[in-house]
């Protein structure tokens, strides 16, 4: 039986909701395999402009954060148990990530994105746009499952940093995962060289070591924390926190390649240093909920995104999209594709449940 650690229970709630949250303000997506633009423009009023801040600071380092999760949870494993098998990891891995990624793909995302719009063209044409940008993710792709296909080779290569070794001098091993951070985001971003996800894997797969570090030195790090880091500062901080964010966005492109790194950094920390003290205080009695959230929190990330683009197509159909210019409006659709994303996901989880129930 995995071993249970309360704060990564913590944590990983929190980040599925940052994620879902994430999901609730983009309205055009154009990729040379399909996409959605209504003319939409949510920046017309006030909120509008503050929920995309919001959602640049959440993308600065939301991904990053469950990518370091994963590898947390993998360094648990091999302490647990150790280094598993190939064979064993590639079908675990096959059925845990793989597997609910075509899933998903073809019965969940697929059909609501083609009922929003999302595809034109002939048959063939849709066909071929479905193949490369959403099951191989061959160069400009669209698919918020891209971080199944990623986990899964980054767990590969984690099994061969484990089987050989690699891992034994850490500041060297950091830096040649950095370097090759940046060369695989650098070839990613500029010359739109995607297939599977592959090179995606190479650029978060130091985070993934991040996150098995962090795990090693895990009790000593909340015990710094709960003597030393107190609210205050950490609100100055998240204050501040967007700002740099933003400021980021204004530097040349070359050194943002750079600047990602410590500010996905600050977001892990702050978001874990945050979850921790809101656990030491948190009431027993609604820990449940957040074991609940956590638990069912790879079925929300799965179901809830493809949710937002028939919300989306619905207000196009309806002409809403002059109502941006108020704020009570932007900040009441924000507020329902978050909450809609979040019930439909959950309805979906709770009839996959029931059907396996039947077997």
């Amino acid at each position: 039986m995995k071993r249970a650690i309360v704060e990564y229970d913590y944590i990983r709630a929190v980040a599925v909701l940052l994620v879902v949250l994430g999901h609730c303000t983009y309205y055009k997506i154009v990729t040379l395999n399909g996409g959605i633009d209504y003319g939409i423009n949510s920046e017309q009023s006030m909120v509008g402009k503050i929920l995309s801040l919001i959602t640049l600071t959440l993308y600065a380092f939301h991904m990053p954060l469950f990518i370091a999760l994963s590898g947390s949870l993998w360094a648990v494993i091999i302490q647990d148990k150790g280094t598993p098998t190939f064979k064993s990891l590639i079908k675990n891995k096959a059925n845990r990530l793989l597997l609910p990624f075509l899933f998903v793909t073809l019965f969940w995302s697929m059909p609501l994105k083609y009922l929003s719009g999302y595809w034109h063209g002939s048959f063939q044409e849709i066909a071929c746009q479905i193949f490369l940008g959403q099951i191989l993710m061959f160069g400009s792709y669209n698919s918020h499952l891209w971080f199944l296909q990623a986990l899964f080779f980054i767990f590969i290569l984690a099994y061969f940093v484990e089987k050989f070794n690699l891992r034994d001098y850490k500041i060297l091993f950091f830096t040649i995962l950095l370097l090759i951070s940046l060369i695989a985001k650098y070839i990613e971003s500029s010359h739109h060289i995607c297939f599977l996800n592959i090179q995606t894997a190479f650029v978060y797969f130091v985070w993934f070591y991040v996150g098995f570090f962090f795990e090693k030195k895990r009790i000593l790090i909340n015990s710094y924390i709960k003597e030393y880091i107190g609210w205050r500062i950490l609100l100055i901080i998240w204050i501040v926190y967007p700002v740099m964010v933003f400021c980021n966005t204004k530097l040349p492109h070359n050194l943002c390649y750079f600047s990602y790194y410590p500010l996905a950094i600050i977001g892990i920390s702050l978001t874990y240093i945050v979850c921790y003290k809101s656990l030491l205080i948190t009431p027993v009695r609604y820990m449940k909920y957040i074991k609940q959230i956590s638990a069912n929190s790879y079925g929300l990330y799965l179901y809830s995104d493809p949710i937002n683009y028939v919300i989306i197509y619905f207000i196009s159909v309806y002409s809403l999209s002059d109502l941006f210019v108020f704020n009570s409006f932007t900040i009441f659709i924000y507020i329902i594709r978050f909450l809609m994303s979040i019930a439909g996901a959950w309805v979906i989880i709770n009839i996959i449940r029931r059907c396996k129930g039947f077997k």
